[in-house]
């Protein structure tokens, strides 16, 4: 059996743009099949962040059917003139370490286990998106290939610093969760010279074509020995929502001085 710090360790490593929480799910079933559960049954209760129940917002959990918190039967009233429907038990326990989203779905699945209600069951939601921040440090960036790696050094107190002549540079802008909405691109840049701006883009490949397009950019702009904090909601297409068929970098082409230092990249993206 994995233990529950196990759960989170490897839950948060999969799924690492929530929350996580003790989470109290309930699922409706056919109250005569579930009989079939004998004791020793594991029933796999997992989590979704669609209504189709195709997008994973954890990994299953496995119960067995006796350590299910309450089975509850239910007593259906079925209006005069209606299709009596079946009787209706609700599976009600708690998931330790699940994420804590602002809507989420439960499929529940083993032996004596017949949804009744459909096999994607609701189980809260708030009607509010959560806003999420994934930042990338100077210290992930590298060369595109064009350049060195050499040519630049971080310095603690600075950032990415150039050691050598201009290069390219990327980092990629992962994990973004499928589903989730990109709202706005931010950079942290100190640029102390008047001649020369640092322009960063938040850039996007399909994964099926290898079509390459820029998303959003920020630049600096003028001289200050204090760090600019610059920010867009400028997406390409208005808005873009992360899906398996791209994957996402953020670049930048250094301007040649030495007087420009990288802090910080950071994507703000909100989950359904």
């Amino acid at each position: 059996m994995r233990s529950r710090l196990g759960i989170i360790a490897l839950s948060a490593l999969l799924f690492p743009a929530v929350g996580w929480a003790d989470v109290r799910v309930s699922y409706n079933v056919d109250g005569k099949a579930i009989k079939g559960a004998i004791s020793g049954t594991s029933l796999s209760f997992a989590l979704f962040q669609d209504a189709a129940c195709t997008v994973a917002a954890a990994m299953p959990i496995n119960v067995n059917v006796e350590n299910v918190s309450i089975i509850t039967a239910l007593k259906r009233v079925t209006p005069k003139g209606a299709t009596k429907g079946p009787a209706t038990d609700t599976l009600s326990t708690v998931l330790a370490a699940s994420p804590s989203a602002a809507t989420l779905y439960l499929k529940v699945t083993g032996t004596g286990v017949t949804a009744v209600g459909g096999d994607c069951q609701l189980q809260f939601s708030t009607g509010v998106a959560r806003t999420q921040k994934l930042v990338i440090p100077a210290s992930a960036f590298q060369s595109d290939g064009g350049g060195d790696d050499a040519n630049f050094f971080y310095a603690f107190s600075f950032g990415l610093l150039p050691a050598g002549s201009g290069a390219c540079m990327q980092a990629a802008v992962s994990p973004l969760p499928a589903g989730a909405t990109i709202t706005s691109f931010e950079a942290h840049i100190l640029d102390n010279d008047a001649g020369a701006d640092l322009t960063i883009n938040l850039d996007r490949i399909d994964n099926t074509n290898a079509a390459f397009d820029s998303m959003a950019s920020v630049s600096s702009t003028g001289a200050s020995g204090s760090v600019q904090n610059l920010s867009t909601s400028s997406i390409a297409g208005g808005t873009e929502i992360v899906d398996t068929d791209h994957s996402y970098d953020a670049t930048f082409c250094w301007p040649g001085t030495p007087n420009i230092a990288l802090i910080a990249v950071g994507v703000s993206y909100t989950l359904p």
